[in-house]
């Protein structure tokens, strides 16, 4: 999900993780963004200071995130799946 800073006015992505049977449960969110504006390109353009998934997949272990760029740009971002599980499930 991607969520905008009352103190910055930045998007950042953030990670949650929801109750499977109801997924308006969310049962585990991290308190830190797993991806914030920090390259050229995320922090000047359309909407400087933005990053927003767009999509994600699932690879050998690693999520491939499509995420866009200050609303300009589109980029990829990977993260280790089992990190950000294990990360989530520790605030179950």
């Amino acid at each position: 999900y991607h969520g905008l800073s009352q103190t910055d006015g930045q998007y950042r992505v953030g990670a949650a993780l929801l109750d499977f049977q109801d997924i308006d449960n969310v049962l585990a969110r991290l308190s830190d963004p797993v991806l914030e504006p920090e390259t050229n390109y995320e922090c000047s353009g359309e909407r400087p200071g933005t990053v927003f998934p767009c999509g994600a997949i699932l690879k050998d272990g690693l999520v491939y995130m499509y995420y866009g760029g200050a609303d300009t740009f589109t980029a990829v971002a990977t993260l280790d799946f089992n990190h950000l599980v294990d990360e989530l499930s520790q605030r179950v």
